[in-house]
């Protein structure tokens, strides 16, 4: 588990992440499915176990976790010098990602960036799928899984938790 601190990886990242918000919220990629869950269920040690899952299906060694509102460039990364994004290991262990999630940015520790989010996405570096979620009183939906249709089977059965 790292923080990103590079200015040029996380503009590349931010982009990808971007766009799979897009994508998330115009519901429209013909090529993958979208599953959805409990938006706050990221916190979980069972969430990081299928975290891994879909690392290695994708063939991917870690995965990205990116707070993309509150703004990571207008407001994180000026309150706390550093960009709100986690690179996320296939052999992270559960109490290290439930630290990070909660770990103090430096100087409030209300702002970590598993607590005070209301949009975030994970996205491998290979893109296979993705994750976005928005927390709003609007959608009520939750968090949103999209994963091409050959890893949607094998996503149900290994986190029969909630997708649907």
């Amino acid at each position: 588990m790292r923080w990103i601190n590079e200015q040029s990886e996380f503009d590349r990242i931010l982009k990808d992440a971007r766009a799979c918000a897009l994508v998330d919220i115009a519901n429209q990629q013909a090529q993958l499915e979208r599953f959805t869950f409990d938006c706050v269920e990221f916190k979980t040690k069972r969430f990081l176990h299928f975290l891994h899952s879909l690392m290695q299906w994708s063939g991917d060694r870690t995965t990205y976790f990116i707070v993309l509102d509150p703004d990571p460039i207008r407001y994180f990364y000026p309150h706390f010098h550093k960009y709100p994004l986690l690179e996320i290991g296939s052999e992270d262990s559960e109490d290290d990602y439930i630290a990070a999630l909660n770990a103090d940015p430096g100087t409030s520790p209300a702002d970590a960036v598993g607590i005070n989010w209301s949009e975030y996405v994970m996205l491998p570096p290979s893109k296979t799928w993705f994750i976005h979620t928005r927390r709003d009183s609007r959608s009520g939906e939750g968090g949103h899984l999209w994963v091409p249709p050959n890893l949607s089977s094998r996503a149900k059965e290994v986190y029969p938790y909630g997708l649907y």
